[in-house]
């Protein structure tokens, strides 16, 4: 019987653990879009804040293809819209855009990251 409510007690904890882990890993602001765009020879990566919120322009901005080792930096950063310039030989696969979202009230700023193809 002793078995049985320890058995009962951690499945339990492992329950309101993983609620808990899942309930904080949710993000505030919803995701800013993206959008690609050849100019050049070149592509355009276009990252727009959605509507009541606003880039965190102090914060690390990056966009990687899936092929790059390095990250680039904006060559354009407003609070509304962020730009990328990337030769278009590097864009291969998957584009992933990290940036910070604020809310316009200034109560909370977090990391999102968006891939595009």
């Amino acid at each position: 019987m002793a078995a049985a409510s320890t058995i009962f007690f951690a499945l339990t904890l492992l329950c309101h653990t993983t609620a808990a882990t899942t309930t904080a890993g949710r993000m505030k602001a919803p995701d800013f879009t993206v959008a690609l765009n050849q100019q050049s020879g070149a592509i355009m990566v276009t990252a727009t804040a959605p509507a009541k919120h606003h880039f965190n322009l102090k914060a690390p901005m990056y966009v990687q293809t899936s092929v790059a080792t390095k990250v680039t930096k904006p060559s354009l950063s407003t609070r509304d819209k962020v730009k990328f310039k990337l030769p278009a030989k590097k864009l291969t696969g998957v584009v992933t855009v990290s940036l910070y979202l604020c809310d316009e009230r200034k109560t909370f700023c977090e990391n999102h990251v968006v891939t595009a193809r």
